[in-house]
């Protein structure tokens, strides 16, 4: 289904297309003006909708909670068998994300909270533990979903390649006599060979994911044997 945030980035990047496709018809403009408002709704479209597709593949696995870092927490014995903390820093964030991708069913509960008596043993200011938190979400949604991750990180690089590489050929074919931009070239096309790369990356770490899924699993029964036999 469809999230409200990827059809408004849709809606939003439909009008600048259709600028760029207004403004590229218009002859009353100057020219030099005309080609920069070209260019620029061109590029302002095709990043809102690389922006919008994004949104979309990271909404699957939004849990919609309104508290991601509480550690006030009880599991069931399955998903205590499932989920496997690798953080040192907290366990909060990695194991909502573990559990988005094990398809465990995650529900919240309102409780009263009570005021804060002692300053935090876990982090000393707010900036360390965002910077901290940061550092965990990233490791793992790159443990968990490295294709869906570094595919998306690919796809945009190369998308910007692709872009500088058409806007070289653009003026290249409609302007006669020398155009110039071959920084557009270049840049293009180290842009295009990057994006490849991290795009191949993607593909063995998700190879590599496939593995871990096993070792998980079978983690999982040495868990269960053991705790059966108590």
């Amino acid at each position: 289904v469809l999230n409200r945030p990827f059809i408004a980035w849709c809606f939003t990047a439909a009008a600048a297309l259709a600028a760029h496709v207004l403004y590229r018809l218009d002859r009353r403009l100057d020219e030099r003006i005309r080609r920069v408002v070209v260019q620029a709704t061109y590029a302002a479209g095709l990043l809102l909708l690389m922006i919008a597709i994004t949104m979309e593949l990271w909404h699957q696995d939004d849990l919609n909670l309104a508290d991601a870092t509480s550690g006030f927490r009880a599991y069931s014995r399955e998903a205590a068998l499932r989920l496997v903390v690798l953080s040192t820093f907290t366990y909060t964030l990695e194991t909502l994300i573990q559990a988005g991708y094990k398809g465990l069913t995650v529900k919240q509960v309102p409780v009263r909270v009570n005021p804060q008596t002692r300053p935090s043993r876990l982090f000393r200011s707010i900036p360390q533990y965002v910077r901290r938190s940061v550092n965990t979400i990233t490791r793992a949604y790159l443990l968990f979903r490295p294709l869906r991750v570094l595919g998306t990180l690919g796809a945009l690089i190369s998308a910007a390649g692709i872009f500088l590489l058409g806007r070289f050929l653009y003026f290249y074919f409609t302007i006669p006599g020398p155009t110039g931009h071959v920084q557009s070239l270049l840049v293009g096309g180290v842009l295009l060979l990057l994006g490849f790369q991290v795009i191949i990356i993607a593909l063995i770490s998700d190879l590599i994911a496939a593995n871990r899924r096993l070792l998980e699993d079978v983690l999982y029964r040495i868990k269960l044997s053991q705790y059966d036999r108590r």
